[in-house]
């Protein structure tokens, strides 16, 4: 309880590891390590519930696919020609307020 508002405040933590995605020597696209923080903190009164959040909260960076556009893949003899990444969903910090009634 909080100022007679019930509150929930939830962290969660999880890690990503890394590797290495084909064999060939000439082409090896890499899956980048990431840690990721994501933090909510909930107020509830009926009717209403405040929520403040934030996603990738140390804003991360990392290429989580690296073969890219699945659309948009060039191989030739096993080798990846690409230069795109894709990477996690930025820092997100929000509010979200609900009515139950």
């Amino acid at each position: 309880m909080l100022g007679g508002l019930n509150t929930v405040f939830n962290m969660s933590y999880s890690y990503v590891g890394g590797t290495q995605l084909l064999f060939h020597q000439d082409s090896n696209p890499k899956v980048d390590p990431y840690h990721m923080v994501n933090m909510r903190l909930l107020f509830h009164a009926e009717p209403v519930q405040i929520s403040l959040f934030a996603q990738n909260l140390f804003n991360t960076r990392a290429n989580v696919f690296p073969f890219n556009n699945p659309f948009n893949l060039t191989v030739s003899n096993a080798v990846v020609n690409s230069d795109q990444v894709t990477p996690l969903r930025p820092r997100t910090i929000g509010l979200a307020v609900s009515w139950h009634y």
